[in-house]
């Protein structure tokens, strides 16, 4: 059995919610949604939130150039180097910007450290660098962060 397509050339692209997307090809004298980047040659559209990310998803790499001059969508962050990442991927604890800026003190300067029901033991550090245990081993006598400071500032129960 054999398949024909004339108008699509499918492409499996693992992307961080780790879905499928099908990546169309164009003509020359067609143009991409305002959702999509259209390649500087091959004619193919992309989701907009491929252009900067770090990989080079465009066959001749153009949705990696121009970076720096490139303004990331309202809904991303912009990574100090110019590239862009989801920004639910900000503060998460996990570098997604090759350069970490995503995860730097300035950055996350004032957001949760950790998720819910759960104590950072270091609460000053970069974020990548947080070790993160349960509430409820603060104040239990029991030393679980190596610096202590889960048993810190606690009241005395003699």
């Amino acid at each position: 059995m054999m398949l024909w397509c004339t108008s699509f050339v499918f492409a499996a692209v693992l992307t961080g919610a780790e879905s499928l997307t099908l990546r169309e090809t164009v003509n020359a004298s067609t143009s991409c949604s305002p959702k999509e980047f259209k390649c500087a040659t091959h004619d193919e559209c992309l989701p907009v939130r491929f252009r900067c990310d770090g990989d080079n998803d465009c066959q001749d790499g153009s949705d990696e150039e121009n970076c720096k001059d490139y303004k990331c969508p309202a809904d991303d962050f912009t990574c100090n180097n110019g590239h862009c990442i989801s920004a639910l991927w900000k503060c998460d604890g996990d570098p997604d910007c090759e350069d970490g800026s995503d995860e730097g003190a300035e950055t996350c300067k004032g957001q949760p450290r950790c998720a819910t029901g759960l104590f950072a033991c270091n609460p000053e550090a970069e974020a990548k660098d947080v070790k993160c245990v349960p509430t409820r081993w603060r104040c239990d006598g029991e030393q679980d962060c190596v610096s202590g400071f889960d048993e810190d500032n606690c009241e005395s129960t003699t």
